[in-house]
């Protein structure tokens, strides 16, 4: 089976899962259904925008444009690296995780602009922890990342 036609198979199941989640997020009173039904319509809308480049990729393979095939190891070393993500977060916490993780992996995947992929997760953490902290008035847990800075 190609790989376009399988993508476009998890595309569309992914947007069916969107939709679930909003229908889901409608029975939500007041305003803690806003964010899970922005998140779901943003979800949905990646996915419609998958589903579209994998069917042009359909398409031109039927044509004869084939693309190159992708590196094996790169698959692994992101899949392996996802894997350790996902441990390490529950022992130095999600933004010290993210931090490291990003620019790692992305270095490792062959991204080469460094001050990118410095700045990037910095920016992305910096703002997570606005919006919980301050807008959305979440207690933390104690991480440490929040402890080397001296927020906690």
């Amino acid at each position: 089976m190609p790989r376009p036609l399988i993508e476009l198979v998890c595309a569309l199941l992914v947007g069916g899962l969107c939709i679930a989640g909003f229908v889901e997020a409608t029975n939500y009173t007041g305003p803690s259904g806003y964010l899970p039904k922005a998140v779901m319509l943003l979800a949905l809308l990646l996915s419609l925008i998958w589903a579209l480049q994998s069917a042009l990729s359909l398409r031109r393979r039927e044509k004869g444009i084939t693309q190159e095939p992708g590196n094996l190891s790169r698959t692994v070393l992101f899949m392996g690296s996802s894997l350790a993500y996902v441990i390490a977060i529950p022992f130095i916490g999600y933004f010290t995780a993210t931090v490291v993780f990003i620019p790692v992996v992305s270095r490792a995947l062959g991204y080469r602009k460094i001050h990118i992929l410095l700045g990037a997760p910095v920016v992305f953490v910096v703002a997570l922890y606005i919006l919980f902290s301050f807008v959305l008035q979440v207690q933390l847990p104690d991480e440490l990342l929040l402890q080397l800075v001296g927020i906690r």
